[in-house]
């Protein structure tokens, strides 16, 4: 863990976020926005003191600094780990699953539950330390409530799909290609991009208008978001989000009101996300 916190740290100082806003963006910014407000001032001054910065600025750090690094082909001892990091498996009951894919994806929880119990332990920790799993629990817990971000081990193609008739072999679920306005893309990439920004598109990458405009509901209900533990909430999203492969198919054509029928998940998620980050950083700073 000290090797792998020693280089994200040099990363963290050179790598920009300035990429493209969707949820891998808009959506991340959106989120750590809400949580933000929802910190203690204990907490809120701690984020401060490591990040330097507010919380939407630093949300797509684990993006981004993969973005780097394949770009300008820099190899980093320990950044190959949080590749992976980005995903997670839910069994057919919607709980966490221990299977992986071949290739190692899938293991968001388990890396989320260390980098939490890490801060929970910052006082014993390097600033540098703390400054690299604050940014990995920020990012993620977004991408533990985005709809794609999800392996369902009931769909056979979960990871990879069989070969067709012509021995070739059909892309993931999440993977298959579908089009947005003419825009052929992955679904995984539709939920990414406009699966968040086409709900209030007038107002484009204005993340600070998303979070005033989805943080709606009681302290009370909020409070009850963040009931359990990383292990209940994954249980709830993965619910929430199972039923986007249940409506799309391969070459699907998705419009603005395909969108707006999950806008109501899509928000509750988004809010759910920044009140459970809030929950997290709150305990872990108080």
């Amino acid at each position: 863990m000290k090797r792998f916190v020693i280089v994200l740290a040099v990363v963290a100082s050179i790598c920009s976020v300035q990429t493209a806003l969707a949820w891998a963006g808009l959506g991340h910014k959106t989120i750590a926005q809400i949580a933000e407000n929802h910190l203690t001032p204990e907490a809120k001054a701690m984020t401060q003191k490591y990040l330097d910065a507010s919380l939407p600025s630093v949300a797509l750090w684990m993006d981004c600094t993969a973005s780097w690094t394949k770009k300008r082909k820099w190899h980093i001892p320990g950044w190959e780990q949080t590749s992976t990091w980005h995903t997670l498996v839910v069994d057919e009951r919607c709980r966490v699953s221990d299977v992986r894919s071949p290739k190692g994806s899938g293991n968001l929880v388990p890396n989320l539950k260390m980098c939490i119990e890490n801060l929970k332990n910052y006082r014993n920790l390097t600033d540098s330390a703390v400054v690299v799993n604050l940014k990995c629990v920020i990012h993620m817990v977004g991408d533990m409530h985005c709809p794609t971000h999800f392996y369902f081990l009931e769909f056979p193609d979960c990871f990879r799909s069989e070969k067709d008739a012509n021995g070739k072999r059909k892309p993931a679920r999440d993977r298959i290609p579908v089009y947005y306005n003419g825009k052929k893309m992955t679904y995984h990439s539709f939920w990414d991009g406009p699966g968040i920004t086409a709900i209030y598109p007038e107002h484009s990458n204005d993340y600070k208008y998303y979070a005033t405009a989805f943080d709606k509901g009681s302290a009370k209900q909020k409070a009850k978001f963040c009931k359990g533990g990383v292990d209940d909430w994954v249980h709830d999203s993965a619910k929430s989000c199972r039923s986007v492969y249940d409506r799309v198919k391969s070459g699907d054509e998705l419009d603005r009101d395909f969108i707006l029928s999950y806008s109501k998940m899509t928000q509750k998620q988004v809010l759910k996300a920044g009140c459970r980050l809030a929950y997290i950083l709150n305990e872990c700073f108080k």
